[in-house]
């Protein structure tokens, strides 16, 4: 009697967590949503249960329900995981936030629309998006985590000047990723931000980069220069690890930034090394800086008024 009872009740427990995953508030023209704000009637568009949404989809800026309007003000984390069939999202002016792996593994999703009005794409919100090709985020857009992790098909990417640092594995495995852009509003590039993007060829880091974390370009093995500018002090283990084809790295600050042992792992020692003017023994000196055989001075350039 008491195992029958246990049993019931174990039964009763999973039906209800269950039905918790696929909870919601109400749904309209296809699209379901939670209440998030009853005075100021605001919703989020939520999970309504894998492969769900498909095709196109066009998120209203007002939903009406219950006989109130309201505000669609957040895509929820993990609202569209999932949707393998879903191929186009429009986002309206209202929403501010693109929440936890909201479009994850939706690996028909080729175009998003995003709006002025978001200010916050967070961590894995596009993860596993591999044929979105091209995506240009706005510049209220403030904080980025690894929102794109694995977009294998994003070729560029241009980062709005509101963004203050680039989260961990921001665009780690986009493998078809031949350009950035980075403010200069980027303080720091965190771990892994650009791991294994196999396409990158250059980049150049924003004058106000302090920090590059541990590998956050690991494995970029098309990367042929790297231009760090003054701002930077600190360089992370294995940032540029196994860039194989670096044939030269330009360093602008004049006072040597910190590198670690693994920093520079597998690449050429005899790879050039450029060094402002008057610099020279400080970085043949420095710790792991002088492994390098081949630390060349420059005069800076100069740019006219």
């Amino acid at each position: 009697m008491k195992t029958t009872f246990l049993k019931s009740l174990l039964t009763i427990v999973c039906l209800l967590c269950s039905v918790g995953v696929y909870a919601h508030d109400f749904k309209a023209d296809g699209i379901y949503y939670n209440i998030t704000d009853t005075i100021n009637k605001t919703v989020e568009v939520t999970f309504g249960g894998f492969y769900e949404y498909t095709g196109s989809i066009v998120i209203p800026a007002t939903v009406a329900c219950f006989g109130k309007t309201y505000n669609v003000t957040s895509i929820g984390d993990e609202a569209f995981r999932f949707c393998t069939e879903l191929t186009s999202v429009t986002i309206p002016n209202s929403v501010t936030l693109i929440d936890y792996s909201a479009f994850e593994r939706c690996m028909e999703l080729t175009s998003v629309t995003i709006p002025n009005s978001v200010t916050e794409i967070r961590h894995s919100a596009f993860d596993g998006c591999t044929k979105l090709t091209e995506i240009t985020i706005p510049n209220s857009v403030t904080f980025m985590g690894g929102a794109f992790k694995g977009c294998q098909s994003l070729t560029s990417i241009t980062i709005p000047n509101g963004v203050t640092f680039i989260g961990v594995t921001a665009f780690s495995g986009c493998t078809r990723l031949t350009s950035v852009t980075i403010p200069n509003t980027v303080t720091k590039i965190e771990m892994r931000a650009f791991e294994k993007c196999r396409r990158l060829t250059e980049i150049t880091i924003s004058n106000s980069v302090s920090e590059i974390e541990y590998r956050a370009f690991y494995k970029c093995t098309a990367l042929t220069s790297i231009t760090l500018p003054n701002s930077v002090t600190e360089i992370g283990e294995e940032a540029f690890a196994y860039c194989e084809s670096l044939k030269e790295i330009r360093v602008e600050a004049t006072t040597t930034p910190a590198i670690q042992s693994s920093t520079f792992d597998n690449i050429e020692k005899s790879t050039p090394v450029y060094v402002p003017a008057g610099c020279g023994e400080s970085y043949r000196s420095a710790d792991y800086w002088s492994e390098f055989t081949n630390i060349i001075e420059f005069v800076p350039e100069v740019t006219a008024p």
